[in-house]
């Protein structure tokens, strides 16, 4: 029988003496002021990863009431239980930089707290500056210990009991790295294991009325050790705490299990209850949109099995995300105590010999690895913020995610489960710093098996969790932990307790373990990939597994390229399983105010940081897409179009389990870089894997360049568009003709007048000094920094290029000078000639040599003649990074016309997301947002480009011998090259615009292959192109 001494509650089980001491202590100290003798050791001490804390379990929100549940959606399920209060919100918060500063015992009456919001940590809230590291440790010790000297945050707040009788459980989803909870005066317990739930019942300690909880966060523990991610460092409680309260018996935890066997399919329930259950039953209702799939109620024990034979049900996959309600409800005495609810769907997963198959069906990851990232609150991540990347990544045809590098808050895995995402779940284990001193050894951590326990305990809480949700598709034993003898402990748990579920982690490809459930690789080779796909790698592991890219195509800056590539080589083989973008979303800190608006790593004034490597996702810190998000919508697109020799084009539908149906596509045709009016709007409904011949009724002109564009449609949904080549043509500008022309040479400068305007070559500077039309100049006359036509050979560093920055750098590209050695000027009674010769120098001395020849005829038309030699054999000139000119017109020139790939920026290797056309824009509207300054914002493709402005004058750049690549922006390359963020980039007063023939593509260099030889720029060979400059009068 419970009793209740001025509202404390004293149950039966505190018979003993001690417990009765503690009863007493509590009761004093709430009519006193609060004061609490703190741990001092649970962070340090490698013996203790959790004290009084409740087994891993099934995250819920109960409700007393069916009906209630029912009418509340997922996003508002955890606010608006009467069983669960979330208590973030406002609370006291006292931080202390040394610990050695905090009391050891602590009075709350006499401590001046701030204020603070919960969830929050407190990088992002203005105790602690961010730190941005990607391997290392933040501290230099040997495992396990931790720094004498650290920071602490102390949080209080105050909760009210109404009833002292219901078991109150106090639900943290995520502190960082570790908590000490206290109520009342009382110690409670220990958890660390940042990002998994951590539960305490804290029944004994509460009474009726006003309560208050302690939570003491340290900044290291010894769990830190495992926590080695690539991103912001950053404490506290970051995700929701709850406080349940429930009746005296009530349901703890569930189980639900489909599976499959002779076509049919039967469901497996298991429900813990806990208190007396006398008179206590428990049912299960399966529901579909109201109606009732399959039901039962059965006498309540401790362990409650049910199993649902012959559902007559649909399955789940990433592509129709098939979900049902199963609620769980608990019944004393025939009334209703609880009811939870579960997002319930039917699947299975299987590896047949080296495929691996959902439902059956062998599907590909076309997936990302999502981080818990957000630019203005860190770590902390809303039901809004995860829905919006659900939806974003759903929208740019992803089907997975992967959850780099810990299980996130479980609202993401429900609405994976709603909209439809396959997610590899992966565990909060990384132990990258043990790469250096004083470990010297990424194996070192995994491979002692006394860290084994600590392991294993964050792989149970993290499947006890997450074990009943559809979506789950893969367990992950964690990230670049070495291994494998920790590993394997997790393993041969998950494998004993959950084999339909494989296992994956990529660790092991380093040591003789190899693999296990999947071989798992990162930023493999794109003809690695081809060769498992073959058969032909080296490794047995690759020939008898599946093949699983956890991360390729590294999304750091202008990029990813040549990802099409990859998916060339995944479609064709079964034994490859496609794999996970690195990474979702850009790392970054938003400063309302500031000299920068987002900052990275070293900008806080890190010891110790990685840069702006943070800074690596296909959208930006506030979700807006990148032009890489654009090649991923357009590389991940359903369906697929392939022109045949017979006129005759074959759709491909991609998609595993949904026929093409539901896709309208709107087929329209250009030619000449010009699209046709004509739009045909019509549906392929394709059974999934397989292809359709279509041949159009359209006449393909003769003597063209043409091109079929489809753009693909869900509803009123854009899904991707595509442009299939029908047939290369380069069709040339006629010139005009001019009657006049009229040459003058100076001691420094030769002037060539033609029809309406002159053109001034500079004999001395070795440029064009002058272009006009009638009175208006087309070159800058307050250059930045040349007037041109300048040869450039070097680009402000894309994020990709960091792999081979050094050998530019080492052989002087970085800071060339184009100087004139030889100039000729001559000239003819319809043409004149102008001809330099440059010595591209760098302080190591000439690297390369070039030639520029123009030739300008009495239309003022210029033909324009550039040879680069290079004077080097050596490795840098192999992989060049441009051969190009530049020139700078007056600012006023803002409007752009050209033939060639768009809308979008792109390169070589990356344009699966653009279409050949003519597009019309503006120098300011070709910015792209880069948080770093990088060579941004390029056209490839280029046979057509004018610059005008307002009044419609400018010139055109047309009739190259091949495809030219062009920027064009109001700075320079050299601020672009000295700028550390965006906003130290400005206008210079100018337009500055870069012609290359030769641009080296952008790859994924910055983590993963070099760019594909067919995308480089050998500069060892001779490089030579044309192209004509009209002007527009």
């Amino acid at each position: 029988m419970n009793k209740s001494a001025n509202g404390l509650k004293i149950h039966e089980k505190y018979a003993n003496i001690s417990v009765l001491i503690i009863c007493t202590t509590a009761l004093l100290r709430r009519y006193s002021y609060m004061e609490y003798k703190l741990n001092t050791t649970n962070y340090r001490d490698f013996k203790v990863i959790e004290d009084n804390k409740l087994a891993g379990r099934a995250y819920f929100i109960p409700y007393s009431k069916k009906e209630m549940l029912c009418a509340v959606d997922l996003k508002h399920e955890r606010t608006d239980s009467d069983l669960v209060e979330v208590l973030s919100g406002e609370w006291d918060f006292k931080y202390y930089n040394d610990i050695s500063l905090i009391p050891e015992v602590f009075d709350a009456s006499g401590v001046e707290f701030d204020k603070i919001h919960v969830p929050s940590t407190w990088q992002r809230t203005g105790y602690e500056p961010p730190v941005y590291l990607n391997c290392p440790y933040e501290f230099d010790l040997p495992n396990p210990n931790v720094p004498e000297h650290m920071s602490a945050g102390i949080y209080r707040k105050t909760f009210e009991v109404t009833n002292s009788d219901d078991v109150h459980i106090l639900s943290f989803l995520g502190v960082v790295p570790c908590v000490d909870l206290y109520v009342n005066g009382i110690y409670v317990g220990y958890s660390e294991g940042a990002h998994n739930s951590a539960e305490f019942d804290i029944s004994e300690f509460i009474y009726e009325g006003t309560n208050e909880l302690l939570a003491v966060v340290h900044k290291w523990c010894s769990g830190t050790y495992l926590e080695c991610q690539d991103m912001f460092r950053e404490n506290g409680i970051f995700r929701d705490v709850l406080l349940y309260r429930l009746p005296a018996v009530y349901i703890n935890d569930y189980y639900i299990r489909p599976r499959k066997a002779d076509g049919k399919w039967t469901m497996d329930v298991e429900i813990t209850l806990e208190g007396k259950l006398n008179g206590c039953e428990v049912g299960l209702s399966l529901e579909k949109d109201g109606k009732v799939i399959a039901g039962e109620t059965v006498k309540a024990e401790r362990l409650t099995y049910m199993t649902f034979d012959d559902l007559d049900v649909t399955e789940w996959n990433a592509e129709i995300p098939t979900v049902y309600n199963a609620y769980i409800t608990l019944y004393k005495n025939g009334e209703e105590l609880m009811t939870l609810r579960n997002i319930t769907g039917f699947k299975t997963v299987e590896i047949k010999g080296n495929a691996f198959t959902f439902n059956g069906q062998v599907i590909k990851f076309k997936g990302v690895n999502h981080h818990d990232t957000n630019g203005k609150t860190g770590y902390v991540m809303t039901f809004d913020d995860y829905e919006k990347d659900v939806k974003l990544i759903k929208e740019y045809n992803g089907n997975a995610i992967r959850t780099s590098h810990y299980p996130p808050d479980p609202c993401l895995i429900a609405l994976a489960d709603t909209y439809g995402l396959y997610i590899v779940d992966e565990a909060d284990i990384e132990t990258h710093g043990a790469f250096f001193a004083p470990h010297n050894d990424i194996n070192k951590i995994s491979h002692d098996l006394k860290w084994a326990p600590r392991y294993l305990d964050r792989v149970k809480r993290m499947y006890y969790r997450d074990r009943s949700h559809p979506c789950i598709t893969m367990w992950s034993l964690g990230n670049e932990a070495g291994g494998y003898a920790c590993q394997d402990v997790c393993y041969d748990y998950l494998h004993e307790t959950c084999p339909e579920i494989p296992t994956h982690y990529e660790g092991v490809i380093h040591t003789k373990r190899k693999a296990y459930d999947v071989v798992s690789d990162m930023y493999p080779t794109h003809a690695q990939v081809e060769r498992v796909g073959m058969g032909t790698q080296r490794g047995k592991w690759y020939k008898t597994k599946p093949y699983f890219l956890c991360e390729y195509v590294h999304a750091m800056g202008v990029g990813p390229g040549a990802m099409e590539e990859y998916w060339d080589s995944f479609y064709k083989y079964d034994n490859l399983m496609g794999g996970c973008i690195w990474e979702w979303a850009d790392h970054a800190v938003y400063h309302a105010d500031g000299p920068y608006e987002y900052t990275y790593g070293g900008d806080h004034g890190e010891k110790k940081h990685d840069g702006n490597f943070c800074v690596d996702g296909l959208v930006h810190p506030d979700r807006t897409p990148s032009s890489g998000a654009l090649e991923m919508q357009a590389v991940y697109r359903p369906v697929r179009a392939k022109y045949n020799r017979d006129g005759s084009f074959t759709f491909t539908n991609t998609n595993r389990f949904r026929s093409s149906g539901y896709i309208t596509v709107v087929r329209s045709m250009t030619v000449d870089g010009i699209e046709g009016k004509e739009r045909e709007r019509f549906s392929l409904d394709i059974a999934p894997c397989k292809s359709e011949k279509v041949t159009f009724k359209t006449k393909i002109p003769a003597g063209c360049d043409c091109r079929m564009n489809f753009e693909y449609f869900d509803g009123d949904a854009f899904i991707a568009r595509e442009q299939v080549i029908i047939k290369k043509e380069h069709k040339k500008v006629a010139l005009p003709t001019g009657s006049k022309l009229e040459c003058k040479v100076g001691r420094n400068s030769a002037k060539v007048s033609f029809d309406g305007g002159s053109v001034k070559f500079d004999l001395k500077a070795g440029e064009i000094a002058s272009y006009k039309l009638g009175e208006k100049e087309l070159i800058n006359q307050s250059p930045a920094a040349h007037k041109g036509f300048i040869p450039n050979i070097f680009r402000a560093m894309l994020d990709n290029d960091r792999v081979i920055i050094a050998k530019w750098e080492q052989a002087g590209y970085d800071d060339i000078k184009a100087i004139p050695h030889s100039v000729n000027f001559s000239s003819a009674k319809h043409s004149a000639k102008f001809t330099v010769d440059f010595n591209l120098r760098s302080k190591k001395g000439v690297v390369a040599k070039v030639n520029l020849k123009y030739t300008v005829d009495a239309a003022g038309c210029i033909k324009v003649e550039a040879v680069f030699n290079s004077k080097s054999q050596q490795r840098a000139a192999a992989a060049l990074p441009r051969f190009g000119l530049v020139f700078e017109m007056p600012m006023s020139f803002e409007n752009i016309e050209y033939l060639g790939y768009g809308p979008s920026e792109n390169m070589i290797d990356f344009r699966e997301h653009t279409t050949f056309g003519t597009y019309k824009t503006t120098v300011n509207d070709m910015d792209e947002f880069y948080i770093k300054p990088q060579d941004y914002g390029v056209r490839t493709g280029v046979r057509k480009l004018s610059i005008t402005d307002a009044d419609g004058v400018g010139l055109m750049i047309c009739n190259p011998d091949r495809d030219l690549s062009f920027t064009a922006r109001h700075f320079t390359q050299a601020l672009m090259q000295r700028s550390m963020h965006r906003d130290d980039l400005h206008s210079e007063n100018t337009t500055a615009i870069d012609i290359d023939g030769f641009l080296r593509g952008t790859g994924t260099g910055s983590c993963g292959p070099d760019v594909l030889p067919q995308y480089t720029v050998d500069g060892r060979k001779e490089l030579s192109y044309s192209f004509v400059i009209i002007p527009i009068k």
